[in-house]
């Protein structure tokens, strides 16, 4: 009789874990769901969420988040599961000492990366003078949110750490945009010393006083002199932008030949949205980093059977319809003819008759994307209207 005792008893013991076990299992499985609903793109936001069991009806939960609202409903989940939260989230970005929350990136192009090592995949650049939101610091790296709220690391020796406050005094001063392709910063005016290249879209402190050189300061507080020619005023550059659909496609047709390089969005290699990226950020524009993204804004255009409905300027986007796939990007130049970024960037047609015809553009579009003349949003912003600059 004892004996049978225990084996019953043992079996609820049993019964009665298993069903913990399965109610934590659910629980893992709905906060997984819950986490990929309420950030979808990871790219440019963060749930990342781990659940442990503690002691009695406890789980503690860890992780990181951007937002102290996903914080207060993750915990309300686990609550209204039947359990007691020990909560460890972590919402960044994550408190600095010095207070610099904020950097500017202080050299031509900076490396973006998936993971805080030179190893680590380039997931995409900024240039000098990009205010970057630094979220966390991990052995000499930056976890940086860039103005598209892209999400990366980059080495520290890249950025001018500051405050927000230093940063409205930055953006306050008299800045200068760099519009030529290349360029250079030497170390005085009689100095054929070179401290620094510049590429488009590079910001820098400084004030044309009509001579050929001008002086110029760069994030990092280094001083020196460029060829005043390339440079144009920040504030009156950004209050006149955009351009028209000739500007666009004026600055786009400067960059064919420079090469492909994956992750790349300057003037010294450019991946395909990082090239679209580019010429739109360079007409005043904050387009989203990746084709996929920049796929969801703007209206969509029927392109006709020979392209016939397209208008120059437009996006082209390129990959698998079912499922739906977006693994290219390029800007229609009119004419059936599409510039884009692959290999180098060029002009190819997807006219079948033309010498240029290129069968992978053709056999592969998917749609096109009418995004001049949208106004300013999220995903789509002008320069002037985001906070950071």
């Amino acid at each position: 009789m004892m004996k049978l005792k225990i084996v019953m008893l043992a079996g609820l013991l049993l019964f009665f874990c298993g069903c913990i076990d399965r109610k934590f299992a659910v629980l893992e499985k709905e906060m997984e769901e819950f986490c990929a609903k309420a950030v979808p793109d990871r790219r440019t936001d963060l749930c990342q969420v781990a659940l442990r069991k503690g002691e009695g009806n406890t789980i503690e939960v860890r992780g990181e988040l951007l937002s102290p609202e996903l914080r207060d409903r993750i915990c309300r989940l686990i609550s209204e599961a039947g359990y007691q939260v020990a909560d460890s989230l972590v919402v960044l970005p994550a408190e600095d000492p010095e207070g610099k929350s904020m950097g500017l990136i202080s050299v031509s192009v900076a490396n973006l990366r998936t993971d805080p090592e030179h190893g680590a995949e380039l997931s995409t650049q900024a240039v000098m003078g990009t205010p970057v939101r630094i979220l966390k610091r991990k052995y000499g790296w930056l976890y940086v949110q860039t103005p598209d709220r892209y999400l990366s690391w980059t080495n520290n020796s890249s950025v001018a750490e500051i405050t927000s406050e230093a940063l409205k005094a930055w953006n306050e001063g008299s800045r200068l945009l760099f519009t030529d392709p290349w360029g250079w910063v030497v170390r005085d005016q009689n100095s054929s010393e070179r401290i620094s290249d510049l590429v488009a879209g590079c910001i820098v402190k400084g004030e044309k006083s009509g001579g050929a050189l001008v002086r110029v300061e760069l994030p990092d507080g280094t001083a020196g002199f460029a060829e005043a020619r390339k440079f144009t005023d920040f504030e009156e550059w950004k209050q006149a932008l955009p351009g028209d659909v000739q500007s666009f496609l004026d600055v786009a047709k400067q960059y064919t030949g420079v090469p492909y390089m994956w992750g790349g969005t300057s003037s010294k290699a450019f991946d395909c949205s990082g090239f679209t990226k580019t010429v739109w950020f360079l007409n005043g524009i904050i387009l989203e980093r990746d084709a996929s993204q920049q796929f969801k804004y703007g209206e969509i255009v029927e392109p006709g059977e020979k392209q016939e409905n397209l208008q120059p300027g437009d996006l082209l986007f390129f990959g698998r319809k079912e499922p739906l796939r977006i693994i290219h990007v390029g800007i229609y130049a009119g004419n059936r003819e599409v510039i884009h970024s692959s290999g180098q960037v060029w002009i190819n047609s997807m006219d079948s008759a033309q010498s240029h015809f290129s069968r992978y553009l053709f056999s592969t579009f998917v749609g096109a994307k009418r995004v001049l003349g949208m106004a300013s949003q999220s995903g789509y912003l002008a320069i002037k209207d985001h906070p950071w600059y």
